[in-house]
This record gives structure tokens, C-alpha cells and sequence, in this order.
């Protein structure tokens, strides 16, 4: 019984781990867009840009929100 258990197992650790990954992967952008912006804050209001900037910004916490999502499932 154990022998069919097994495989679920790990796939269950492998899965977890993936999901981790891209969590943390998905963390990366929002820290680079979110410095670069604080380094250009005065050229970014300056040609009035700073929707666009939100918006992307909104963008990369959503992708990294649907990662999040996916590990706290998956750790239940």
C-alpha cells in the first residue's frame, strides 16, 4: 500500500518545489521595476509617465500573486 503512496509523494515535493521557484522568481521584477523607478522618479514625472508605470507595476504583482496563489494551494 505504501509502494502506491510513494509516488504521490514526491510528486507532491516536486511540485511544491517548482511552484516555490516561480514564486520567488516572479519576486524579482517587481523589486527591479519598483529601484529603477525610485532612481527615475524625476524623469518619469517629467514626461508624465507615471500611469504606465503603475500599470506595470499592478502587472508584475499579479503574476507573482498568481505563483503565490499556486504554492499556498499546493501547501495544504
Amino acid at each position: 500500500m505504501q509502494g502506491r503512496r510513494q509516488p504521490r509523494g514526491n510528486l507532491f515535493v516536486t511540485t511544491s518545489r517548482q511552484l516555490k521557484r516561480l514564486d520567488s522568481v516572479s519576486k524579482s521584477p517587481i523589486f527591479s521595476h519598483f529601484a529603477e523607478t525610485l532612481l527615475g522618479v524625476d524623469t518619469i514625472r517629467a514626461y508624465r509617465q507615471c500611469s504606465l508605470f503603475v500599470q506595470t507595476s499592478d502587472d508584475r504583482v499579479d503574476t507573482n500573486n498568481r505563483a503565490y496563489f499556486c504554492t499556498l494551494i499546493a501547501d495544504r
